[in-house]
């Protein structure tokens, strides 16, 4: 991917400034100039760069001539950092509810599997009596 990409989406997000990007990538302002001039920038760049502004790898790809790479030809849509970690804490909710629904059933059980021995050690106790 061109570095002048993502130099421009880089700018075209609110509130992002080069220079804490830099400090970020722990590389100097100079040097975060130098990549965005590189013909030819490496998906780890672009990872690092995701990470950095809190954007996903898609974020940097979409609408350019490297989208039909990305997603494999397949016209499916992708999720914001902030959407997947809305959609973890949303299925990690839903987990820890059926895990509490499941030891409340179990404590049911308990009980009731309780209640049968009981009754089955007074029916026993009745006919060793008889």
């Amino acid at each position: 991917m061109n570095g002048i990409i993502l130099k421009e989406k880089l700018q075209a997000i609110e509130d992002v400034q080069l220079v804490e990007v830099s400090k970020k990538l722990q590389i100097s302002p100079q040097g975060l100039q130098n990549r965005f001039k590189s013909k030819d920038v490496s998906l780890d760049f672009i990872i690092q760069l995701a990470d950095a502004v809190n954007k996903s790898v898609y974020y940097f790809i979409e609408d350019t001539e490297y989208e039909k790479y990305f997603n494999g030809g397949y016209d499916y849509p992708f999720m914001s950092l902030q959407e997947e970690k809305a959609s973890y804490n949303t299925d990690r909710e839903k987990l820890l509810q059926a895990k509490d629904d499941i030891i409340a059933l179990l404590k049911k059980e308990n009980e009731a599997l309780t209640k049968d021995k009981e009754l089955f050690a007074k029916l026993l106790l009745k006919e060793d009596k008889a």
